[in-house]
């Protein structure tokens, strides 16, 4: 069983795994959690001169998906000193829904979604779906990003019964992403029962030139969100982020799980969770750098004296190749680095090279069941502590 610290520990990283449901709400948890201890938010729009200092602990986010954290020491010489960093992302493959995700098929209101980084897909039918991620919200006259947790199963992929799959179906599931993925949100007569949405609608004129038709549940004669998609999910979006519909402006949101995570085994040894991938890193790198500025029992600050520039980078759009403006090959990171190391009087070129950095992700422990998918002589093992990546062909470096 584990002692008392490492079940704190373990239960406080399930926490963290449910509430950091998508790269949006993941940034924002740890936001949550370093602000908690004194981390001040930098505005990327805003000259950073005279704002950073040594023994200072600043962050800045871009996109609300990517957010880098770090803490100067107090003994930083802008001649000798470097950063010590770890990097991860915020990302996990997940179908998201389409630009247009309203779609009809045989009677049944159901969402359009395409697969987002390289997923398992066969593992998303048949389980329990929500939607998370975000709304941008009209308010006040101002456009306000709103995070999205829908807090219920609304929505269910299910798989083909056993009466009408045929023996090779059965043998090798290989489901097509466009025909078989979409999730089922309601009946059309369910729909129909709960009343047309209140949600605003396009002059009769604008009505009779745009397409007569969306290809599924929209709101006849609507525009904006409501020409796009369903007014079912729009009411039940609106209802979590306390809006009303015709507020919102647009969605950027994804399927999940609705099946908490949890510290499961017969000696409560194993964390069940998706996102694991990299969330685990995100989680592991967030509570390092808090716990490495936490006093001493003597009462020490352990930054007063450190000569270091401490930092941890999460990245969104790892499984797509980071190639976008909050992505790893953004210049975000070089640019938030450049912009410290300056506002401390150095020289970012040198600082960079006196500098050291963990790329962290995730790896494969053996199988039990599938151990000739390894190397005989490369196989990690649980409990058998880091992982060190090698790769001949400089993947991971």
């Amino acid at each position: 069983m584990l002692s008392e610290d490492e079940s704190g520990l373990a239960q406080d990283f399930v926490a963290y795994l449910n509430a950091a449901q998508s790269p949006f709400h993941c940034v924002a948890e740890v936001k949550r959690r370093i602000t908690a201890q004194g981390f001040t938010e930098l505005d990327e729009r805003r000259s950073w001169d005279g704002t950073i200092t040594k023994g200072g602990k600043y962050f800045v986010s871009r996109n609300g998906s990517s957010i880098i954290a770090f803490a100067v020491g107090g003994a930083f010489d802008p001649e000798t000193s470097g950063l010590i960093c770890v990097g991860a992302h915020t990302d996990s493959p997940c179908p998201k829904l389409k630009p247009v995700s309203t779609l009809e098929k045989e009677g049944h209101v159901m969402l359009g979604v395409v697969g987002y980084g390289g997923g398992l897909w066969h593992t998303w039918f048949d389980r329990d779906l929500t939607v998370v991620g975000r709304a941008l919200v009209q308010e006040g006259g101002r456009a306000v990003a709103k995070l999205v947790h829908v807090p219920k199963a609304i929505c269910r992929t299910p798989t083909l019964a056993i009466h009408l799959s045929t023996a090779d179906e059965r043998a090798s599931f290989k489901p097509n992403l466009q025909q078989h993925f979409p999730p089922l949100l309601a009946t059309k007569i369910k729909e129909a029962l709960a009343g047309p949405p209140s949600l605003p609608q396009r002059p009769p004129a604008a009505a009779a030139e745009g397409p007569s038709s969306l290809g599924g549940c929209h709101t006849p004669g609507a525009q904006g969100p409501a020409s796009r998609h369903c007014g079912l999910l729009l009411e039940v979006v609106a209802k979590a982020v306390g809006c009303d519909p015709e507020q919102i402006l647009d969605l950027e949101l994804q399927l999940a799980d609705t099946q908490p995570a949890a510290v499961i085994g017969v000696c409560d040894e194993f964390v069940s969770s998706g996102r694991l991938d990299n969330q685990g890193s995100c989680y592991m790198a967030t509570q390092a750098l808090m716990e490495s500025l936490r006093p001493s029992l003597d009462g020490t600050d352990p930054l007063a004296h450190c000569p270091s520039l401490r930092l941890v980078a999460m990245f969104d759009h790892e499984e797509v190749g980071s190639l976008s403006a909050q992505g790893a090959d953004s210049p975000f990171f070089g640019e938030v680095i450049e912009r410290a190391v300056k506002a401390l009087g150095g020289d970012p070129a040198p600082t960079k090279a006196r500098s050291f950095q963990i790329s962290s992700d995730m790896a494969h422990a053996v199988h039990p069941n599938y151990s000739d998918r390894h190397d005989p002589a490369n196989k990690p093992r649980l409990h058998g502590g880091l992982v060190i990546k090698h790769n001949a062909n400089q993947r991971y470096a």
